[in-house]
């Protein structure tokens, strides 16, 4: 079938992580596919309102005015001068995606399908701004995408005659792969860096509804803090920073956020990865670890629920409970080897299994074909 959309995102291009990773990664599969993918980025960062063709659509930068009524105003007369004709429209995160589905798709005449990822829900759902919005595009959606089974009923129980999908993250296995100077450069770090200590990593955006000063807590109260060393690596709040300078016992060390490429050398420097979020959608940094084999400490929510909490695939917390919390983090830190090798190894196996990259472009085609209307 001949597939052309309209992409409509404020997160693209993946160096810089998160939901643009996805984006790029979820356009890059359907291309492959040989489905024509035109998206329309919302950014300040290139060239405005010139197509450049890219391998199996274009890209169209559209810069962010004063006004949101202005930037979209702006890129709806810019589509109407250029006469392209689309099956769907898709968006894509974001406030100005979710603005423009509410109109361009019903204007145009082509079914919509909204996908959610990361927080874009929870973040809309209880805001007087974005709620209504937000109701709308629901109504008006052909299909809705989101990453975790919690985010697929909630959608469901809001608006029961839309369609909802499961659409989880994929990882492509085959070139998120160690190298023989990733096992040296992080051998070489923590040697260097942890004194002896095991290493909890964490990655992304720091933040407090990240729950990551959450965790810290959870650690101080299981007496686990004096035992291991911190990899901070990504946008650290000044919360969390305050907190590591004031807390004698934390040893850490705090790296810029850098390309995913990059993190392949500090990867296996992490004894684990901490997911603590209270809320969230289906993290990267999780299918990233836990297909190099490296254990888990996450909260049991969203994404991280669907994917860690059958078969014992890592060490999971109740979300805010910090009671559970630390007694979870103290036993991972009392695992005997073969446990952490067992976990890790059913959590590898069964990201390679269903959350291949294969099996994500999948089932975004399922979704087109199920809303291509008859010509």
């Amino acid at each position: 079938m001949n597939f052309r959309l309209l992409w409509i995102t404020e997160n693209y291009f993946p160096s810089r992580g998160g939901m643009a990773q996805s984006c790029d990664r979820i356009v890059h599969g359907l291309r492959a596919r040989g489905v024509q993918v035109d998206v329309v980025h919302f950014t300040t960062r290139h060239k405005p309102y010139q197509w450049q063709p890219q391998q199996g659509g274009n890209y169209l930068a559209c810069p962010i005015e004063d006004s949101g009524a202005h930037t979209l105003n702006r890129l709806w007369t810019y589509l109407q001068s250029q006469q392209q004709e689309y099956t769907h429209m898709v968006a894509f995160g974001g406030h100005l995606p979710l603005m423009a589905a509410s109109v361009f798709p019903v204007w145009m005449d082509i079914p919509l399908i909204t996908l959610f990822r990361g927080n874009d829900l929870d973040a809309a759902i209880f805001s007087a701004r974005r709620q209504g919005i937000l109701l709308r595009v629901l109504e008006l959606s052909q299909a809705v995408g989101a990453v975790s089974r919690d985010k697929v009923n909630r959608i469901r129980r809001l608006c029961p005659r839309v369609k909802v999908f499961f659409t989880p993250n994929g990882i492509d296995t085959d070139q998120w792969t160690l190298s023989r100077s990733d096992h040296e450069n992080a051998y070489a770090w923590k040697k260097e860096n942890a004194g002896g200590r095991k290493v909890i990593g964490f990655f992304g955006h720091l933040k407090s509804k990240k729950g990551v000063p959450f965790l810290l807590e959870a650690m101080e109260q299981s007496r686990v803090d004096a035992q291991v060393h911190l990899l901070m690596v990504g946008h650290l709040e000044d919360r969390l920073q305050d907190i590591l300078l004031n807390h004698s016992r934390f040893s850490h060390s705090c790296l810029p956020f850098m390309d995913r490429y990059e993190l392949l050398g500090y990867y296996p420097a992490c004894d684990a990865i901490a997911i603590p979020s209270f809320y969230d959608g289906m993290p990267n940094v999780m299918l990233e670890a836990g297909s190099l084999g490296i254990p888990l400490i996450a909260s049991r929510t969203d994404g991280m629920k669907d994917l860690l909490a059958e078969e014992n695939r890592a060490w999971l917390f109740n979300p805010g409970d910090l009671a559970d919390a630390s007694r979870t983090v103290k036993a991972w830190a009392d695992a005997l080897p073969g446990e952490l090798a067992q976990r890790t190894r059913r959590c590898q196996q069964h990201i390679r299994q269903y959350y291949n990259q294969e099996q994500e472009t999948a089932n975004y085609l399922e979704i087109l074909t199920k809303t291509l209307r008859p010509t």
